[in-house]
């Protein structure tokens, strides 16, 4: 027995990405003592280590996979930095209008199909730049969410529901919606104009 749970309770809360749940369940009653927590640590640590070896037995992966920081190793800072300007340029130069057209409609005053129409054509020419930022952003999120499975050594659907409450999910979320916005706008704009012309 260890912290009062058997081996085999404690095994299938690691090999099932449920030991936060496990440790929770063992430490409502009452603080974990020193000692029993060194040898739940010890114990964690044969687990780990058989299950490193059995994966390399199968041959699956010849070693660890590479952490976040060596994945991101080589980002290049000004590329990043001249993506963030231009995509954000883009960004302003499409919102401004929306809201622009929006408080003319919003007035009474006409908005023309030709002008719809135009503008569906400029941001149909900026759409890879939004395309390419969504996937950055999407990048960052999974970027986050590796962190936090290989920080605190949980499983993925707890990472995930951690990770969705950060910067970076937002980012991606608001970058994502923002493009199927832009996207609605250019074919509603595209059906505005056949319909009248």
């Amino acid at each position: 027995m260890i912290c009062k749970k058997e081996k085999k309770e404690i095994r299938k809360a690691y090999f099932s990405g449920k030991l936060k749940e496990l440790l929770n369940e063992i430490q409502e009653d009452e603080q974990i003592k020193e000692k029993e927590l060194l040898k739940l640590k010890e114990y964690l640590e044969e687990l780990k280590k058989e299950d490193k070896d059995n994966v390399q037995k199968l041959g699956v992966f010849n070693d660890d996979p590479p952490s976040v920081e060596e994945l991101m190793s080589n980002e290049n800072v000004e590329a990043i930095n001249k993506h963030e300007d231009e995509t954000n340029e883009v960004i302003n130069t499409i919102k401004t209008f929306m809201w622009t057209s929006a408080k003319m409609i919003g007035n009474g005053e006409e908005v023309t199909t030709q002008t719809l129409m135009d503008k569906a054509h400029e941001f149909t020419l900026l759409r890879g730049i939004l395309q390419k930022d969504v996937r950055y952003k999407e990048v960052m999120f999974y970027r986050k969410l590796i962190a936090i499975m290989d920080g605190y050594e949980i499983s993925r659907k707890e990472a995930e529901d951690r990770a969705k409450i950060t910067q970076e999910y937002l980012d991606y979320k608001n970058s994502k919606d923002f493009f199927e916005q832009v996207e609605d706008f250019v074919i509603n704009s595209r059906k505005s104009y056949n319909n009248y012309n």
